[in-house]
């Protein structure tokens, strides 16, 4: 049953590349088909070369497009700046608010509105047009990062996607992980990663689970045990309810609903899921180490105390005698 619903998944995923190939051969700059595109290749079909090629024109056509509103609102807006100018100047000529039967001033108060309602709407589109390219910026960065490793050139490009849009979720998940595992910057990875799990609304359990890792990582790298261990049970229990979802949706399962799930169901690699249980089941142990080093020494403690008052009652016993 598994099986069977893997192979649907992967004929629905590949129809809709198929209909966005179809869509680009219609209109070889819909941007957001490239982008879709991109990201699907790279994400369900490991065709990296292909999907860095989509994203890259996605990018290049966001740019241009979020460019040119930029420089039309710029102008719009003196535009704008210049009909109110005389607009007030002739009121102020009049002594009065013109009349609107004047169709002078009919013309004018009309081309200022439309000026207006065109301007708002521009600047609707290149909120719409930053927040698209910042998001495909970070997608971008996610490729160079997991699939071929360039660094720099994904760290660029996450650093530029927070800049369209800060709260790019995906931009903070990779940057992230970036700073974790390839910079070790804990403190400014562990801000992104907190921003990522303020963020993400979605149910996307599998991602939520690898920031809780991470982060389990950064706190039981500054021997903060007990965050650490509170993160990594997290991130158990979420990989434990993602396979608990899978096996409940294959109602063709085996009669054994015991039985282990094989390395190809499981929602993450084999690597990853042994990474976080080691991580929850060492802090534990940090943790009663430590525990028992603190009883240890507060008992050496009081041993020393009581030595030291019994060597007290001593002196002051000879002393009398």
């Amino acid at each position: 049953a598994s099986a069977s619903t893997s192979n649907d998944k992967t004929a629905s995923v590949s129809f809709a590349a198929m209909c966005w190939k179809k869509a680009l051969e219609l209109n070889p700059n819909h941007c957001e088909a490239h982008h879709n595109l991109g990201n699907i290749l790279w994400l369900h079909f490991q065709d990296t070369t292909t999907a860095e090629i989509h994203l890259q024109r996605a990018i290049s056509i966001f740019r241009r497009v979020h460019d040119r509103l930029e420089d039309i609102i710029d102008d719009e807006r003196k535009f704008e700046a210049q009909l109110m100018k005389d607009r007030a100047k002739e009121e102020e000529t009049h002594g009065r608010v013109v009349k609107m039967s004047n169709i002078c001033h009919y013309v004018k108060y009309e081309k200022l509105q439309a000026l207006i309602n065109d301007r708002k709407y521009n600047e609707m589109m290149h909120a719409k047009f930053r927040k698209l390219l910042g998001q495909c910026k970070s997608d971008y960065g996610g490729l160079l990062l997991m699939m071929f490793q360039y660094s720099n050139e994904a760290e660029r490009n996450l650093k530029a996607a927070l800049e369209y849009d800060p709260n790019c979720i995906s931009a903070h998940y990779y940057y992230g992980k970036y700073l974790v595992e390839k910079l070790k910057n804990f403190s400014l990875a562990e801000y992104h990663l907190l921003q990522y799990l303020q963020k993400e609304n979605s149910q996307n359990f599998i991602n939520k689970a690898h920031v809780h890792q991470l982060l389990g990582d950064i706190y039981r790298a500054n021997k903060q045990f007990f965050k650490a261990e509170h993160h990594f049970q997290i991130s158990v229990d979420l990989v434990k309810q993602v396979l608990h979802h899978s096996f409940a949706a294959s109602q063709n399962r085996s009669a054994n609903n015991n039985a282990a799930p094989q390395a190809d169901e499981l929602p993450l690699p084999v690597w990853a899921l042994v990474k976080m249980h080691c991580g929850l089941a060492d802090c534990i142990v940090e943790e009663e180490m430590q525990a028992l080093l603190f009883s240890q020494s507060q008992s050496q403690l009081s041993k020393r105390k009581i030595g030291f008052s019994a060597k007290k009652k001593v002196c002051v016993c000879a002393y009398f005698a």
